[in-house]
C-alpha cells in the first residue's frame, strides 16, 4: 500500500543516506505514494533537480527557499507570533508512528529560525505530553494567559493519527488522535474539527493558521474574519 512503500523508501534513504529511488508511474499505489516521500525529503533538507537534456537544474521554489533563504522578518503586518506545535509517535492503543513527533520539532526549529518566532511563544507538545487535555490547555490556559493581542498571529501544526467519524446525518465528521485517546471511544476522547473550530473563532489573534498532518476525511476548519 502506498504508506507502507512511503515508510519502506524513507527507512532505507535514512539508512543509506544516498542511492537511486526508481519509480514506475503504471502502478497507481507508487504514484500516491510520491508525494508522501517527497515532502519528507524536502523537510529533511533534500533538494530536487530536473533535467533538462543537456544538465540538471535545482528547482526553485518553497522548499528551497525554506531550506536556504534568509530569515523572515519576525511578523510583518502582526504585532506577535504565536505557535502550537504537536507530533505523536508513541501511540499507546493507536499504531505507533516514526516521523510525527521529528516533523513537529522540526517545525519549532524552523518557526524560531526562519520565521524568529520567539521561543517562549511555542508551546510544544509531543508523545506524552499531547494527551486530550493538555493539549485543549494549550489553547484554554497558556494562550489564554500568554498576552496574545488583537493583532497578533498563531500557527498550530499537528502531526500524528487522524480518524472519522460518519454522523446519523450522513456527514464526516474529522478528529485529531490524541495520545492517550482509545480507539473504542472516539467521541469522546478525541478531539474533533468542530471543537478546533469553536477554538478558532474564540481567539484573539487576528489570524490563525492550523495545519493538520493526520489521514481523515471530512471538513477541516475554516475561519472567516476580516483583515
Amino acid at each position: 500500500v502506498p504508506s507502507s512503500i512511503a515508510d519502506r523508501v524513507l527507512r532505507t534513504v535514512e539508512k543509506e543516506g544516498r542511492g537511486i529511488v526508481l519509480f514506475h508511474d503504471i502502478h497507481e499505489r507508487t504514484v500516491k505514494a510520491l508525494p508522501a516521500i517527497l515532502d519528507r525529503l524536502v523537510a529533511d533538507g533534500y533538494q530536487f533537480a530536473t533535467w533538462d537534456g543537456k544538465g540538471f537544474a535545482v528547482a526553485k521554489g518553497v522548499a528551497a527557499a525554506l531550506a536556504a533563504g534568509p530569515s523572515v522578518a519576525a511578523s510583518p503586518g502582526y504585532s506577535d507570533s504565536w505557535a502550537i506545535v504537536i507530533g505523536i509517535d508513541d501511540y499507546a492503543k493507536w499504531p505507533k508512528l516514526q516521523y510525527a513527533a521529528r516533523d513537529a520539532q522540526a517545525i519549532r526549529e524552523t518557526l524560531i529560525q526562519k520565521f524568529s518566532f520567539a521561543p517562549e511563544h511555542i508551546v510544544s507538545l509531543t508523545d506524552k505530553e499531547a494527551t486530550r487535555t493538555g493539549i485543549l490547555a494549550a489553547f484554554h490556559d497558556k494562550l489564554a494567559h500568554s498576552g496574545m493581542k488583537k493583532n497578533d498571529r498563531l500557527f498550530v501544526f499537528f502531526a500524528g493519527h487522524g480518524a472519522t467519524r460518519k454522523l446519523s446525518s450522513g456527514r464526516d465528521l474529522g478528529y485529531i488522535i490524541p495520545v492517550d485517546s482509545d480507539p473504542n471511544q472516539i467521541a469522546t476522547d478525541a478531539i474533533a474539527m468542530t471543537e478546533l473550530q469553536n477554538i478558532a473563532e474564540s481567539l484573539t489573534a487576528k489570524h490563525a493558521l492550523f495545519v493538520m498532518d493526520a489521514c481523515y476525511s471530512g471538513l477541516g476548519l475554516t475561519r472567516g474574519g476580516g483583515g
